[in-house]
């Protein structure tokens, strides 16, 4: 809601820069996708020209953040992922073969 609110924000938040060390280089569209935030990532890739391509320092694209379970198990959350994962996976231009054999997307997890 603090983006959504403050046109400051959206003008100047770049979802493609990384957070640093101290944060395994994620990045704002990382976040939003492990976290389910399709509205917040829908405009990160629409408006603010995000690249779901863009790795962290784990090697992990933002469909890998998407794919992975982390603390949300709830029903409700695991929704909220799904629905990012679809959105990547119609993005134009998502890479679905990024990384080496260990590193790829398991599309069947969801």
């Amino acid at each position: 809601q603090v983006f959504q609110s403050s046109p400051e924000l959206r003008k100047n938040l770049d979802p493609n820069l990384s957070y640093g060390d101290s944060h395994h280089h994620n990045t704002a569209l990382h976040y939003a996708a492990r976290h389910g935030m399709k509205h917040l990532l829908r405009t990160f890739l629409n408006d603010l020209g995000g690249n779901p391509n863009k790795k962290n320092g784990c090697n992990e694209t933002v469909l890998h953040a998407a794919c992975t379970l982390g603390a949300h198990k709830t029903f409700s959350a695991q929704e909220r992922r799904a629905a990012c994962v679809t959105l990547l996976l119609q993005w134009r231009g998502v890479e679905l073969n990024s990384g080496d054999q260990r590193e790829k997307v398991d599309l069947t997890a969801q």
